[in-house]
């Protein structure tokens, strides 16, 4: 959120860049891991968006998938 670029140098860059963490799951598994995500963050930000997700897998991966969906909490 306040990241600048402050060097060209490759060693002092890393020390000030950003942090960036990608999820995919259910939405009720995301917030629970924001609530405990959240009190660690001291200055940034948590952001959440919607996902479309296009299954690619066997048959028995797809009905796992789909029996968890049932399953939500």
């Amino acid at each position: 959120k306040k990241s600048r670029i402050h060097s060209s140098d490759v060693m002092r860059l890393s020390t000030d860049l950003p942090i960036v963490i990608e999820v995919v799951d259910r939405g009720f598994k995301i917030e629970k891991a924001i609530c405990e995500i959240k009190p660690m963050i001291k200055d940034g930000m948590i952001t959440v968006e919607p996902t479309i997700v296009v299954w690619v897998g066997t048959k028995e991966e797809v009905k796992k998938f789909e029996e968890d969906a049932v399953r939500e909490e």
